[in-house]
């Protein structure tokens, strides 16, 4: 680090630069751990093989995420989620042979106590968030596959909202159909598959796909 505490050069390219043959990168994380600012004040959290890292603001902090995702490699196969405001998940699985960290980890990890004091406002945001990255989770364990066709990709999204907005007209007009919970369940889902859709948007095939004319029989609607 630099006199001033940042994150010199030479460390942020070590760590877009940084290898490992079998995907071990508990190394380069451990390499990170020193640099962090804040990080005895919760801004590091690790168990296992799951981190979640806050930034905080500090642009030192911010430089080192943008040298990580800089390393596609590292970034294509620890990275979870990112939440506005500088929150970022990370699943660093240890090398092969190494006792695996169950995934539903990442659930107590994503609970971990917040770095500072909260409000009660900011407890119920960090609680809908949390809710939303671990539907995340389950559904990418269920389902983890993802369109790498764009509008296929929209297409899961708009189910989800269509979803949501059938909850919503029968808690409206039909109340007996549908309860808060049920609401919830569904802005919740619905916010999960928009999470989805963002992480790939560096892997979406923007081409027209196939199509056909079609040709109507002239007597058709006559009698």
């Amino acid at each position: 680090m630099d006199s001033d505490g940042y994150p010199d050069e030479d460390e942020l390219t070590r760590i877009r630069e940084w290898r490992d043959d079998r995907l071990d990168w508990s190394g380069l994380m451990a390499f990170i751990r020193p640099l962090w600012r804040y990080a005895e004040d919760g801004y590091w959290k690790q168990q296992g093989s799951l981190y979640r890292l806050v930034t905080g603001g500090w642009s030192g902090n911010e430089s080192i995420i943008v040298a990580l995702r800089a390393n596609s490699l590292f970034w294509g196969t620890t990275f979870l989620a990112e939440v506005v405001g500088g929150l970022y998940w990370f699943e660093a699985e240890p090398a092969s042979g190494a006792p695996r960290q169950p995934r539903d980890g990442l659930l107590h990890a994503l609970h971990a106590a917040r770095p500072g004091t909260r409000t009660a406002k900011q407890n119920t945001q960090n609680r809908i968030i949390d809710e939303v990255v671990e539907e995340v989770a389950r559904a990418t364990k269920k389902f983890p596959g993802w369109p790498t066709d764009p509008l296929h990709a929209l297409a899961v999204l708009g189910e989800e909202f269509g979803e949501l907005t059938q909850a919503m007209l029968q808690r409206v007009y039909e109340p007996h159909k549908a309860t808060d919970e049920d609401v919830r369940t569904e802005a919740v889902q619905t916010a999960a598959m928009a999470l989805r859709l963002l992480f790939s948007l560096d892997r979406y095939e923007y081409k027209p796909c196939a199509q056909h004319a079609q040709t109507l029989n002239s007597s058709c609607g006559s009698e």
